[in-house]
C-alpha cells in the first residue's frame, strides 16, 4: 500500500512536470511564429514603401518632363540669355510638383505629400541634373534649369 501511495505520487510529480515542459514549449512555438508573422508583415509594409516611393519619384521625372516641355522650352526661347529667372525656376518646380501629385494615387501620393518641399526640389535637382546634356551625353535634356 505504501508503495502504491509512493508510485502514485511520483507519477502525479512526473506528470505535473511533463505538462510544465509542455506547456512551455508550446508557448515558446507560439512566441516564434508570433515573431514570423511580425517579421512578414514589416517585409511587406516595407515592400509598399518601397514600391510608394519608387512611383513618387518616377512622377517627378515624368512632371519634371512634361514641364521642360511644356514649359521650359518656350520661356527659354523667348528669353534674350536663353536662362530662366529664379521666379521662373520656381514656377517651374511648383508646375512639375503639381504634376507630380496629379499624377499619383493611395501610399504613392502619401509618400509625396510627406516629403518636405526642399526633399522635393533635392529630388527634381538631382533628375534636372541627370539629366543636362554633357560633352558625352547625346541629344536634348529632360529638363533643364
Amino acid at each position: 500500500m505504501v508503495w502504491s501511495v509512493l508510485l502514485t505520487n511520483i507519477l502525479i510529480g512526473v506528470g505535473t512536470a511533463l505538462i510544465g515542459v509542455i506547456g512551455k514549449a508550446i508557448h515558446d512555438w507560439g512566441k516564434t511564429m508570433e515573431k514570423e508573422e511580425d517579421r512578414e508583415a514589416k517585409f511587406a509594409e516595407d515592400r509598399v514603401i518601397n514600391n510608394a516611393t519608387y512611383d513618387a519619384k518616377s512622377a517627378l521625372e515624368t512632371a519634371v518632363a512634361s514641364v521642360g516641355t511644356t514649359f521650359i522650352d518656350g520661356v527659354k526661347a523667348g528669353a534674350a540669355d536663353g536662362k530662366l529667372s529664379k521666379s521662373e525656376i520656381e514656377t517651374a518646380r511648383d508646375m512639375a510638383i503639381s504634376e507630380a501629385t496629379e499624377l499619383l494615387v493611395g501610399p504613392a501620393l502619401e509618400i509625396l505629400s510627406f516629403w518636405s518641399r526642399d526633399a522635393i526640389v533635392t529630388i527634381i535637382n538631382s533628375i534636372v541634373a541627370r539629366n543636362k546634356p554633357s560633352s558625352t551625353t547625346a541629344g536634348p535634356p529632360i529638363l533643364s534649369i
